[in-house]
């Protein structure tokens, strides 16, 4: 996909977003999260309503552990096309993981280990929402 993504024609823009949005499913096969959602992003860059994009993003977020990002993308994919396959169940998923997430936060906080938990916080999500 790299040498298509840097071949294409650069007023395609459909065609850049399809092969950076591949490009990222083939990088998060391959663990490399912070690459695919870099793709991800410049595909929804130039379409941001473009399901698949939406869905591949949400997906590297839960993987990178974080799932409120993770559940906004999802909600964003829900806005765009409701028919999603497993859309519930992908949510359910990010609803887990954020429970699981805050039970063990506040577990070592109540062991005073607040100092060693890794800052899991998503940067760009506020906790009103929870």
């Amino acid at each position: 996909y790299d040498a298509a993504v840097d071949a294409a024609v650069r007023d395609d823009a459909w065609l850049r977003a399809t092969l950076r949005a591949n490009r990222a499913a083939c990088r998060r096969r391959l663990r490399d999260f912070d690459g695919a959602l870099s793709d991800v992003d410049a595909a929804l860059l130039a379409y941001p309503t473009y399901p698949k994009a939406l869905f591949r993003r949400a997906v590297i977020l839960l993987e990178l552990r974080r799932p409120k990002a993770a559940r906004r993308a999802f909600v964003d994919l829900l806005r765009v096309c409701r028919e999603w396959p497993k859309l519930a169940e992908w949510l359910t998923r990010c609803e887990a993981q954020i429970k699981r997430r805050s039970k063990l936060l506040k577990k070592k906080r109540r062991g005073g280990l607040v100092d060693d938990v890794e800052d899991d916080v998503d940067d760009d999500d506020d906790d009103d929402d929870d």
